[in-house]
């Protein structure tokens, strides 16, 4: 009998860890901004969260002196936290570049045009 106790209590508990899933610094801020607000244009990409902040006059845009560092590989769905490559507005291919300048300016590549995002700091 005890060892029906021991091997129950032992698949309860490992149950719950296996199922619970640590979020790191970059999920939580994401998350959070989810939180205060529902409707919030952000992704999550190497690594750091980026909110949209305004849309860009293309003519004030000059993809030459900017880099590609990654695509939107999937869309969030609202269930769950954001994850590396994820959006919660940008559509799925939607390619980001980085200026190449230490400005560290921040650009998506859509089919409206070219929206201007800035990284949320941690802490």
């Amino acid at each position: 009998m005890k060892i029906i106790k021991i091997i129950t209590i032992f698949y309860v508990l490992f149950s719950v860890t296996a199922c619970t899933q640590e979020l790191n610094s970059e999920q939580m801020i994401a998350n959070n901004e989810i939180k205060k607000d529902p409707d919030v244009d952000l992704f999550l990409l190497n690594y750091s969260v980026y909110k949209k902040v305004t849309y860009l006059n293309e003519d004030d845009v000059e993809l030459n002196n900017f880099s590609s560092i990654g695509e939107i590989k999937d869309i969030y769905s609202g269930e769950g936290y954001l994850k590396e490559n994820m959006s919660t507005k940008l559509p799925v291919k939607t390619e980001i570049f980085r200026s190449d300048d230490e400005s560290g300016v921040i650009i998506a590549k859509t089919i409206e045009g070219y929206i201007l995002y800035e990284s949320i700091p941690e802490g």
